[in-house]
Order: structure tokens, then C-alpha cells, then sequence
């Protein structure tokens, strides 16, 4: 058989495979991707794509993406063949062929639910934290990268940003220190995210460049590079996400987690910081709050004396109508805006979903007034991007409600125009395309100065 023959069976084989690892295809399944620690089911079988899709990390595979996952290939042709080996396929051309067939391994299943994972008290994260960025200061070239590249001042970086010791003996001289100055013992750290107990040695470890990592799906886990507090309403630091100096496009960011040591039988205690909100509230802030995605932009927000709530990515938005609740009694806001990349208005997962945001808060706090900050992408793509290139006052502002019913009327025109089946239909490519138009159709319709409708404010 040649390969573009056997390629077509294997990627049709998907449900069968799925079967055999005792998943259910009608039902959601728990997230194969080793990235997400998936603890409730969130992934699915799209029948019509032939691909499963999880709706809480967003990753789309297909059954190649599933068995690269499953036996930690390193490269296509490398899983291809064991895709040939799994289903019993023999490929013309191929010299060498498996002793025996071997077996598809089943589906990972009862993983402890997030809800049921213990974790410290925010005051313990807190101390301990702040203590750990006491001792691991950042090298000079992490103080050029902060300064000179996310444009910080010196007092933020002191604030809240450390190097990330990660080499086995300058972790346990850092955990010795942190037991005597918090005065914590092993069993309250142990529940510390990022920290958990070595069952072999006893001794209190946390992630590093050399520690097991189920969730990576590597044997080791890199987690050198640059760590980020991230704060909580009330100015307690806890969570780490850290910024890795070396890594693969898209996981240049990660959390300072111990997830992996919780259903563990190698590990005792673990813990995770969930999809923590992160929270800057500036000296003498503004009336109005700010909502955006990553730290460094809320940063350069943040510069400007407005208070600024960050999600680590978009679908961790949930419970953010709670926090907004919470400022109000600390502070006077007046209005909301929510300044995600100018990318959105092309972007229809990322849309969809920050819509989702923007009606819940609507919903549960009608008083306040929602705007979206609207530019075109030409002059930055995220919001750091626009302001420190100079353009801020290309940022115009435009009411929630406008802005969602201008770029869902834009997405029907366009669909319209190519039909629903073709647009269901298009590949990878072409609804890169499809977005780029429809970026365009809506910088036009929500930029245009002719368009009284819009009426955009001056940037703030």
C-alpha cells in the first residue's frame, strides 16, 4: 500500500481508535493534550471535521496529534509508522516492520477534580512567594529584557518579578532557606502550587530542570526562566507564572504548578493555581478598570494610573464578574474596558468567547458601561504593542454592545458572500483568509470617521 493510501485509512480510523481506548465518542472525554490537565471532560469527537476539539484549552487534533501524545514521538514519520504498526498497516516502501503489533493504550481516566485539590490559604502563597523572590534575584540580562523590551520600571520589576532557580542543589539550598524564614513545615508547603513532597527521599521538592512532569509530557520539566507574581484583589501574591527562556511556539508561558504530583503514587501533597486572575491596582488609580490578556500588557496599562485585571488566556475569564464586584468596594470605577488584541475582530473563537465575558458582566453588573478598545492591527497587535510603538492615540474606544452587533453583521455579511456549507468546509488556510477579510471589513466599519454610528472616544 502506499502512504498517502495508508494516511488517508489511519486518519479515517479516529473513532475506532477512540473506541479502543474505551472512550465514548458521543459523549465530551477528558483532554488527551499533556499540556492541559484536564479534570473534567472538555474535549469531543467533531464528526463533521473528523478531529476532537477541547473546548477549555482550545487544542484541535487529529488522530496523528492523538498518537504523538499517547507514545511521545518526536516526529511525523516517527508516529506515522506506529500509526501503520497500531492499525496492522503494511506500507510498500517501509524496510523496517515491528517484531509484534502493539497494543493501543487506553484512555487516562479518574484524575482528582480540580474543586477537590487541596491548596494553601493566599496568605501562606503569599509569604512564601514573596519570600522566594527575595532570594532569586534576576540576572542583568533579565533586568535588560524587563526594561528595555516591556518598557518597566524598576520599582514594578522589584515588585514582582524573580529568576527562577531550577538546578537541583540551588533548589535545595532555596527550600532550606524558605523553611527558615516562613517558618512553614513540609506539610504546609507541600500544598504550596509549584511544591510537593519526593516520597523516595522524603525531602520537600518543586518543579525544576530536572523533576518528572506528567503534564509536559516530557520526562523532565523546564521551567528556567523569568517568574511573574501574579496578584489576587487583595495584593497577595498566589500564583507564579513564569516566563521560560527557551521553549516551543505557544508555551513560552507556563504556571509554577505541582498538578502532576496530585494522582501521583511517586509524589505526596501537589497543588495547582487554577486560572488565577491577576490583578494591578497603581497608586491614586483612575475611575475606570481595564481588562486584558498577559501581564506585560497589563503592565503598560497599568503605567498609565488605571486598574487592570489580566486573564492568562482568553477562556480563563470565568468568576472575573466576582472580582470586579470586589474592586468596587475598594475603589471608584465608573466603566470597563476591555482591551484585547486588535486581532479580535478577525479572530472568531476569540470573539465568541470574549463576548461571552462582556454579556456576563453586562448581565451581573448592568450599572457599569463596557467599551472595547478598537485600532487596527497595522499598528500593533496587542495593546503593549500600539502603545509603545507610539500610537495610542490610534486607540479609540467604542461601546460593548456596538462593537459586538457591528462584528457579528460583518461575519454574516461575509458568510453570506462565501455560504454557510463553503465556510464549514474551508481549511486552515483558507479561514485565515476568511479572518483577514473579515478584520478588514470591520476596522473599516468600526474605524471610519464618517461613521457617526460609532462614535469612538479618544483613547484615555
Amino acid at each position: 500500500m502506499d502512504r498517502d493510501t495508508a494516511k488517508e485509512i489511519i486518519l479515517a480510523s479516529l473513532p475506532n481508535y477512540l473506541a479502543q481506548k474505551g472512550i465514548n465518542i458521543s459523549r465530551k472525554f477528558l483532554c488527551m493534550n499533556p499540556d492541559h490537565q484536564d479534570h473534567s471532560p472538555s474535549m469531543c469527537y467533531d464528526r463533521r471535521r473528523n478531529r476532537c476539539h477541547c473546548f477549555s484549552c482550545g487544542c484541535d487534533a487529529d488522530i496523528f496529534n492523538l498518537i504523538q501524545w499517547d507514545y511521545n514521538t518526536t516526529s511525523f514519520p516517527e508516529t506515522f509508522n506506529l500509526a501503520c504498526d497500531l492499525f496492522g498497516i503494511d506500507v510498500d516502501e517501509r524496510k523496517e516492520k515491528p517484531k509484534e503489533r502493539p497494543k493501543i493504550k487506553p484512555a487516562k481516566h479518574g484524575r482528582t477534580r480540580i474543586s477537590e485539590i487541596k491548596k494553601a490559604e493566599p496568605e501562606v502563597c503569599d509569604k512564601v512567594y514573596t519570600t522566594m523572590q527575595m532570594l532569586s534575584p534576576l540576572t542583568a540580562t533579565d533586568m535588560k529584557y524587563l526594561t528595555e523590551k516591556r518598557g518597566l520600571s524598576k520599582e514594578r520589576i522589584k515588585k514582582d518579578y524573580m529568576r527562577m532557580v531550577t538546578a537541583p542543589e540551588d533548589r535545595k539550598k532555596l527550600i532550606r532557606k524558605l523553611i527558615k524564614l516562613t517558618g512553614y513545615t513540609k506539610d504546609t508547603l507541600k500544598y504550596v502550587p509549584g511544591f510537593f513532597i519526593d516520597k523516595n527521599t522524603g525531602a520537600l521538592d518543586y518543579s525544576g530542570d530536572n523533576v518528572p512532569s506528567i503534564s509536559h509530557g516530557t520526562n523532565w520539566c523546564n521551567n528556567a526562566g523569568i517568574g511573574i507574581l501574579i496578584r489576587n484583589v487583595d495584593g497577595q501574591a498566589v500564583a507564579i507564572q513564569i516566563r521560560r527562556d527557551t521553549a516551543s511556539k505557544g508555551n513560552r508561558y507556563c504556571w509554577f504548578t505541582s498538578i502532576f504530583a496530585v494522582d501521583s503514587v511517586d509524589y505526596d501533597g501537589g497543588s495547582t493555581p487554577g486560572a488565577a486572575k491577576d490583578i494591578i491596582i497603581p497608586e491614586n488609580p483612575q475611575t475606570c478598570l481595564c481588562i486584558t490578556e498577559g501581564r506585560f500588557k497589563s503592565e503598560i496599562i497599568a503605567a498609565n494610573r488605571n486598574i487592570v485585571i489580566s486573564i492568562q488566556g482568553v477562556s480563563a475569564w470565568k468568576g472575573i464578574d466576582e472580582i470586579i464586584k470586589k474592586l468596587r468596594e475598594q475603589h471608584e470605577i465608573k466603566s470597563i474596558f476591555l482591551m484585547f488584541d486588535s486581532d479580535i475582530m478577525g479572530n472568531r473563537q476569540v470573539f465568541n468567547t470574549i463576548s461571552d465575558m462582556a454579556r456576563t458582566i453586562m448581565e451581573r453588573i448592568p450599572d457599569m458601561k463596557i467599551k472595547f478598545a478598537v485600532w487596527k492591527i497595522k499598528y500593533g497587535k496587542g495593546i503593549d504593542d500600539c502603545i509603545l510603538s507610539g500610537n495610542l492615540t490610534r486607540v479609540k474606544y467604542v461601546d460593548a454592545e456596538y462593537f459586538m452587533e457591528t462584528c457579528n453583521n460583518s461575519f454574516d455579511m461575509l458568510l453570506k458572500k462565501y455560504g454557510v456549507k463553503s465556510f464549514q468546509k474551508m481549511k486552515s488556510e483558507d479561514r485565515k483568509i476568511f479572518g483577514k477579510y473579515l478584520q478588514e471589513e470591520n476596522e473599516k466599519r468600526l474605524l471610519c470617521k464618517n461613521k457617526k454610528e460609532a462614535n469612538p472616544e479618544e483613547a484615555a
